[in-house]
């Protein structure tokens, strides 16, 4: 019974493991400098403008580099600050359909902001990149999350200690650029795609689950 359910769970470590979106890129389709495309790319504040002192138990998030997972922004461990903090610093909220992305650390983690992170703080550690409306967000965090780009920033990045990107860096990126209704087909297929390698990451805690469970029914009935 366990061996039966370890090779489902292998089966879908396989798909979650080696799944990576792709775009096939026309020759008919534009190459434009990321920067051309945006209406602005914002450093999030420095160190003098949020303080520790600023953050709060309850409050508005600030999204930083550890808060960018899979593709994803989450609120696990993010630090938050009161209103009039965010207020304080509104040139820094984030907006629907804004990429966040990590200037530090790991190149290329980004993501897309969601209806309900409109007003968050984008934090010290990461960049808002605001596209222009012949863009589609989630067609250019492909790319800037692809082996090619991630490579890219990896080679460009700065620093001794802890390399960083910056805005020139940021805007130098190629990016591929059909028209929008094409950008927008592309997404769905994508996103199709990631459900199913959702529902597999679904399945390995379920059958990890039936697994104990098994055990511990061999072990309650050894007692």
């Amino acid at each position: 019974e366990i061996e039966g359910y370890q090779k489902i769970i292998d089966g879908a470590r396989q798909v979650v493991e080696n799944y990576r979106p792709r775009i096939n890129v026309r020759s008919d389709w534009s190459v434009i400098e990321l920067g051309e495309n945006c209406e602005e790319i914002l450093t999030g504040p420095f160190g003098t403008a949020l303080r520790q002192s600023d953050y709060v138990e309850d409050g508005i998030p600030v999204i930083n580099p550890q808060n960018i997972v899979d593709g994803s922004i989450t609120t696990d461990g993010v630090k938050m600050v009161a209103p009039e903090t965010r207020d304080r610093l509104r040139e820094f909220a984030i907006r629907e359909d804004d990429i966040v992305i990590g200037r530090r650390g790991e190149m290329g983690r980004c993501a897309v902001a969601t209806p309900e992170m409109a007003g968050w703080l984008c934090g010290t550690g990461c960049f808002v990149i605001r596209l222009k409306s012949h863009c589609d967000a989630r067609f250019v965090v492909v790319q800037i999350a692809s082996p090619n780009v991630k490579a890219y920033l990896e080679e460009q990045a700065v620093g001794v200690t802890m390399k960083n990107l910056n805005q020139g860096i940021l805007s130098a990126i190629q990016i591929f650029l059909p028209e929008l209704e094409t950008q927008r087909i592309i997404v769905a297929e994508i996103e199709a795609e990631q459900a199913l390698v959702n529902a597999n990451r679904q399945l390995i805690a379920r059958f990890e689950a039936k697994i104990k469970a098994a055990i511990d029914r061999v072990w309650g009935g050894a007692g």
